[in-house]
């Protein structure tokens, strides 16, 4: 029986506490059976917490948790599973193998949806969204059903965090990856480019370029945030060009340069001058964080 903390309306297991008692060897069978079954029993107690019409429903990599009619309830899986396996092809040398199935939340309505979000994010202004990654304690995505129409891109661009989450990427590259999954695997990518050209001008200082390359923009309530995330694509697209090398730099970026130090050793070229060829010149180099 797993261990919850007190105080919550959704369940939330004790992880330190579950994870400390998992098997003490390094059979990967035997630590994902261990995983799945923490993740099929969390997944049995949030069904009836968030409604009545909630249920379980079981594929090879996935725990889904939702309200759905049976074949809504079924495409949604298929379309998992495929996005699944085109990931771990695509990365599966770089990030290793997912172990224990993901569970996947879709709330019927967007009080819920928030009202989830809100266990795992402090008070306070934050950006919008129609699903999420929440790489806290055990590992899963979160969605709302009202954004059904571009589920197929949510899922892809949520999943490929997953697969991310062990690598101490920066945030710009980990969101870059998975809006190149959206593009390859759902056709799709669900950026207001217009807006984009409105504002890209006027956003873009040597302040912002700072908040970008810490991660902290793509949380941003404004404009900001379609900006990063507009940014981020750029510039993990010019890099993904070249798909052995790309690898090898997502093997090695880390979030505390923003990834110069692996762009540096495996193309000799800056952040700044990459920046600096999309939005002319200026002061966009990384710089040490002061609150550091």
């Amino acid at each position: 029986m797993l261990t919850l903390l007190p105080g919550f309306k959704f369940p939330m297991p004790d992880w330190e506490d579950e994870f400390s008692r998992a098997p003490q060897q390094t059979d990967v069978a035997v630590i994902d059976a261990y995983c799945t079954g923490l993740a099929k029993d969390w997944c049995a107690l949030l069904a009836p917490a968030l409604g009545p019409d909630y249920v379980v429903t079981e594929s090879n990599h996935f725990l889904l948790v939702d309200s759905q009619t049976p074949q809504t309830r079924q495409r949604i899986l298929n379309w998992a599973e495929q996005a699944h396996s085109r990931l771990s092809e695509v990365l599966c040398n770089t990030v290793g193998r997912l172990v224990g199935k993901i569970p996947v939340l879709m709330t019927a309505d967007l009080d819920t949806y928030y009202e989830y979000l809100a266990q795992y994010y402090p008070e306070g202004d934050h950006a919008l969204s129609g699903g999420v990654y929440l790489n806290h304690g055990y590992g899963h995505l979160l969605f709302c059903h009202l954004d059904f129409a571009h589920s197929h891109g949510a899922i892809a661009h949520e999943l490929a965090h997953s697969f991310l989450a062990g690598l101490p990427i920066p945030v710009w590259l980990n969101e870059g990856v998975a809006q190149l999954a959206e593009i390859a695997l759902a056709g799709q990518i669900s950026r207001d480019l217009e807006l984009v050209r409105e504002t890209i001008d006027s956003f873009w200082t040597p302040d912002t370029i700072q908040e970008f390359w810490r991660g902290e923009s793509f949380q941003r309530p404004d404009e900001g945030q379609l900006q990063s995330y507009h940014l981020a694509l750029v510039l993990t697209r010019r890099l993904a060009t070249d798909a052995a090398r790309f690898r090898a730099f997502l093997a090695e970026a880390s979030f505390e340069d923003a990834g110069e130090s692996a762009l540096q050793n495996h193309w000799g070229i800056s952040l700044q001058s990459m920046v600096a060829e999309y939005l002319g010149p200026g002061d966009w180099a990384p710089k040490p964080d002061p609150a550091s």
